[in-house]
C-alpha cells in the first residue's frame, strides 16, 4: 500500500550528508527497465560519500553536487548567433535518425547470440546524439545568457536585473507555439457549444461542423506535439497515444476571456523588449558597456528557443521513440507467450531482459504484477525532497518590513518578478494538473515542459528544484506569472489550499496556515 513506501538511505553512515530530490528532469520514480536513466552507461563509482542515490527510482543528490541554480558564465563563450544554432544542423539530424531507428525496430530482425550487442548499440547511439546536443545547444545558451545578464547588472545596476531577463524573453520557441495551439483549440470550444459540453463531460467530439474543425486542429497538435511526455518516463503513454492531458488543459483554457492567451502574452513580452532593446542601442556609439551588450544580446536570445527547443525535438522525441522500441520487444514476447502485456517489459531489469530474449524463459509473472504495484504505490505518495541531514537554514535577512513571526517564510531563487497572493494546489504528479482552476498558485517539486500549457492558466509558481534558467523559471517568465524556484521542501511545507503570497522579485514565499 502507498503508506508503507519507505524512502531509506541504504546506509547509516549516510545520515551525516544532505540529500536532495532531483527530479526536475525526470519528476516521476523510474521503472525497472529505465532505472538510472541519467546514470545509464556510467561505471559503478566507489567513492564515498557517492554524489548520487537511486532510493525506491528517484534520484537523491549529495547537496554539494546538486547544479548550481545560476549556471556559471565563465569560459569560452559562442560568438555569434549562427554558432548557437549550429546543434540544429550538426547534432539535429543525428538525432532524427536514431529516433527514426527506435521507433521502427523490429524485434524479429535481431539474431540470437546479439541481443546484449544490440541493445548496448542503442543505448550509446542514444547517448551519444543527446549529450551532443546538450554540448552544443544547452549549455552554450546557459552560459551566454548568464554572462549577458551579468554585464547587464555590471552596467545598468542590479535594481534592473529584471530587465536583463526581459530581454532574453519573447522569443518565438516550441513549448509557447505548443500552448498556442491548444489556445486556438480552446477558441473553438468557446465559439461552439457542442463542443464545449463534450471536452467538459469527457465524450467524443461531436462530427458537428464545429466539431470537425476542432478536430482537425487537435490532429495537427497531435502530428507537430504528440511526442510530448513527462520527462523520461518510458512506461507513460505520450500525448499522441493518450490526448487526456491536452484536452483538460483546452477545456481550461476555454474558461479564460479572449486576448489573454500564449501569443498576446508573447506580444507583450516582444514589445517591452524591444523598448528596452532601442535603449541599449541608443547607447551604444557612446558606451563600450552598452556597445557590448549589443553586441552579445542577439547571442543570448537564443537561450530560450535552444533550451525549450531541444527539450522537445530531443529529449521529449527520443522518449517517445525508445518508447516505442520497447513496447515492440514487448509486443514481440507477448506473441511468444512470455509476457502476458507489451507493458510488462518496463518492470524487467535490462540483464533479466536480455535473458529472456536470448533463453526464451518466461520471467516471474507474479514478481513483474509485484514491481509494478510497488512503482504504482511509490508514484502515489509525495517523496520527501531532503534525506540525511536537515539543510542550513537561510541566514539572508528579510525584506524591510517582513518578520518571521508573522508569517511562515520560505526562500528559493527570485525566478520571475512580481508578487500575486492566492490559492496554493500542491501537485504531486501532471495528471492532477487537470484541476486546477485560473488564478490558483501552482506548487510543484518540478516541471517539465509537458506542464507548459498549464502556466497558461495558474497566477504563480513555486517549485522545490531549478534554478533561475531552469524550464520552469523560464516558461514562467514566458507566461509573465511570478516565481519561487529552488525552495527545496515548498510542495511539504505549503498545505493544498493554503494561502500564499508569492514574491518573484524577492525569491520569497509567505504562507498563510
Amino acid at each position: 500500500m502507498p503508506d508503507e513506501i519507505e524512502f531509506k538511505l541504504p546506509d547509516a553512515r549516510l545520515e551525516d550528508y544532505t540529500w536532495i530530490l532531483f527530479d526536475e528532469h525526470m519528476p516521476v520514480a523510474a521503472s525497472p527497465l529505465i532505472g538510472n536513466h541519467f546514470g545509464a552507461g556510467r561505471p559503478p563509482s566507489e567513492e564515498f560519500p557517492p554524489r548520487s542515490l537511486q532510493i525506491n527510482g528517484l534520484t537523491y543528490m549529495r547537496q554539494d553536487m546538486v547544479p548550481s541554480p545560476t549556471p556559471a558564465a565563465g569560459g569560452e563563450l559562442p560568438s555569434s548567433v549562427d554558432e548557437m544554432r549550429r546543434w540544429r544542423d550538426e547534432w539535429q539530424p543525428q538525432v532524427d535518425k536514431v529516433i527514426e531507428a527506435l521507433a521502427n525496430f523490429d524485434p524479429s530482425s535481431v539474431a540470437p547470440g546479439v541481443w546484449e550487442q544490440t541493445l548496448d548499440e542503442q543505448r550509446n547511439e542514444y547517448w551519444r546524439v543527446f549529450l551532443g546536443v546538450h554540448r552544443s545547444a544547452v549549455f552554450p545558451a546557459h552560459a551566454v545568457s548568464g554572462r549577458f545578464q551579468q554585464a547587464y547588472v555590471d552596467r545598468f545596476g542590479e535594481d534592473r536585473r529584471d530587465d536583463a531577463l526581459a530581454l532574453l524573453q519573447g522569443v518565438p520557441n516550441a513549448s509557447t507555439a505548443r500552448a498556442a495551439i491548444m489556445w486556438e483549440l480552446s477558441r473553438i470550444a468557446r465559439a461552439h457549444p457542442e463542443v464545449a459540453e463534450a471536452l467538459d463531460k469527457g465524450l467524443e467530439i461531436p462530427p458537428t461542423p464545429g466539431g470537425q474543425v476542432f478536430s482537425q486542429e487537435l490532429q495537427k497538435l497531435q502530428d507537430r506535439f504528440g511526442s510530448s511526455s513527462e520527462g523520461f518516463v518510458e512506461d507513460r503513454p505520450n500525448w499522441r497515444e493518450d490526448p487526456s492531458l491536452q484536452l483538460a488543459a483546452v477545456r481550461a483554457y476555454a474558461r479564460i476571456e479572449d486576448g489573454r492567451g500564449p501569443m498576446d502574452l508573447e506580444r507583450q513580452h516582444r514589445e517591452r523588449r524591444e523598448q528596452l532593446e532601442r535603449e541599449i542601442r541608443e547607447l551604444a556609439p557612446h558606451d563600450t558597456q552598452a556597445a557590448d551588450l549589443l553586441r552579445l544580446l542577439p547571442i543570448a536570445q537564443e537561450h530560450l528557443p535552444n533550451l525549450e527547443d531541444h527539450n522537445y525535438y530531443t529529449d521529449q522525441c527520443l522518449t517517445a521513440a525508445s518508447r516505442a522500441r520497447w513496447l515492440a520487444i514487448g509486443r514481440y514476447l507477448v506473441a511468444q507467450g512470455l509476457l502476458d502485456a507489451a507493458d510488462d517489459v518496463f518492470y524487467l531489469h535490462r540483464p533479466e531482459l536480455i535473458d529472456v530474449l536470448e533463453s526464451k524463459a518466461t520471467p516471474d509473472k507474479a514478481l513483474l504484477a509485484e514491481r509494478r504495484a510497488q512503482l504504482e504505490a511509490v508514484r502515489a505518495v509525495a517523496p520527501p525532497p531532503v534525506l540525511g541531514k536537515p539543510p542550513a537554514p537561510s541566514e539572508e535577512p528579510l525584506p524591510a518590513g517582513l518578520h518571521a513571526s508573522e508569517l511562515r517564510v520560505l526562500r528559493g531563487v527570485a525566478a520571475s518578478p512580481g508578487s500575486y497572493r492566492g490559492r496554493a494546489r500542491v501537485i504531486d504528479s501532471i495528471e492532477e494538473a487537470s484541476t486546477l482552476q485560473e488564478g490558483d498558485v501552482l506548487v510543484c517539486r518540478a516541471t517539465t515542459p509537458a506542464w507548459t500549457p498549464f502556466f497558461g492558466i495558474i497566477a504563480a509558481l513555486v517549485t522545490n528544484g531549478g534554478g533561475a534558467l531552469s524550464h520552469a523559471a523560464i516558461v514562467a517568465r514566458e507566461f509573465g506569472i511570478p516565481a519561487v524556484i529552488g525552495t527545496i521542501n515548498g510542495s511539504v511545507m505549503i498545505r493544498d489550499g493554503a494561502t500564499v503570497t508569492v514574491d518573484g522579485s524577492n525569491g520569497i514565499v509567505l504562507v498563510e496556515d
